[in-house]
């Protein structure tokens, strides 16, 4: 680890107000028979109301960072807990041998192997009437069964576990995480009031949205009155430009008031001025509501607006040495 990162990283434990850690994390994706590390043993403390922003070239990994810090992918190693509260998410693939084992292609090629020679040998033993391979024929339908429930049972408690994970960790991004990324992941179908109210609607099932509707549809029209939008509310993503469009992304992600805000390349899709329109809404709601936002850019520039900066390189963070880190370590 980078000597200045530790030394920051020790001094932001010894606060009370860290809201967000992540202790030696590590994860890596498989391409072939190759296996490609993207993090590796990332150490970061996030507190409450910083403005942190992870800087990196294209393909670092920085979005993978931000995507594993607010719960939407798993790691390989390492722990992760927000307020204190552990939310690390495992593999289900890696609970055991036999699961392995039974879920592996050439497990599942010799099922449908067994099926075949099944199939051939009924045919055999029907049109033969010298060969008698009845017991081979009953001891293929045998094995394809054994293989078929065994592939069928880890499947089913692999589902039942998979969904007791991720329920912990869905209420987790729903009420305390927003999200915002490049590329504004608007419904074209709905105006700027739905697309607002998309995640709630999610979330509720209908009858339990219904009677909620109205306090949410107040509270979707005050974000988007705070964003300046109030005059959209009834217009479609095509009907606005792209800065309106990360606004309403914006205002989605802040209709559930998340303690932490994380944003992906927020201005990656937009032109000089417009992006600089939306790091001046995002630095307000830092500055002015005490947001806590964590960022992740490949732009020096907006990255040194933030109060930190980080940089992600050979899946490592360092610390820059720019003069926003300057400025944090002389008391902020």
């Amino acid at each position: 680890m980078d000597p200045r990162l530790k030394n920051q990283r020790s001094e932001i434990e010894d606060r009370d107000d860290v809201i967000l850690r992540a202790s030696g994390i590590a994860k890596s994706y498989r391409m072939g028979d190759a296996r490609v590390e993207v993090l590796r043993q990332v150490d970061l403390s996030i507190r409450r109301g910083e403005f942190v922003a992870i800087e990196g070239r294209s393909g670092s990994g920085k979005s993978t960072l931000l995507h594993i810090l607010g719960a939407l992918e798993s790691i390989d190693g390492g722990s992760l807990s927000f307020q204190g509260r552990d939310y690390s998410r495992h593999t289900v693939q890696s609970s055991g041998m036999f699961a392995r084992l039974a879920t592996n292609r050439w497990t599942n090629r010799a099922k449908w192997g067994f099926l075949a020679a099944f199939m051939i040998c009924s045919v055999v033993d029907r049109v033969s009437q010298d060969l008698d391979i009845r017991p081979l024929t009953i001891a293929c339908l045998v094995a394809f069964h054994v293989l078929l429930f065994a592939n069928l049972g880890v499947r089913l408690v692999q589902a039942v576990w998979a969904d007791a994970m991720e329920r912990p960790l869905a209420r987790l991004r729903n009420r305390e995480f927003g999200f915002v990324f490049q590329f504004y992941h608007l419904l074209p179908e709905l105006n700027v009031l739905e697309n607002t109210l998309l995640g709630r609607m999610i979330e509720h099932s209908w009858l339990n949205y219904w009677p909620r509707r109205r306090q949410l549809v107040q509270r979707a029209t005050q974000v988007l009155r705070q964003l300046g939008l109030e005059h959209r509310l009834k217009h479609k993503p095509s009907q606005l430009s792209g800065g309106e469009r990360q606004r309403v992304a914006i205002a989605r992600a802040l209709l559930n008031d998340p303690q932490v805000l994380f944003a992906d390349e927020p201005t990656g899709n937009l032109d000089a001025e417009t992006g600089r329109q939306i790091m001046a809404l995002l630095e307000a709601l830092h500055r002015e509501q005490g947001q806590t936002i964590v960022m992740v850019t490949h732009d020096r520039a907006i990255a040194r607006q933030a109060d930190r900066v980080l940089l992600l390189k050979d899946g490592r963070l360092t610390v820059d040495t720019g003069p926003s880190t300057e400025k944090m370590c002389d008391g902020r």
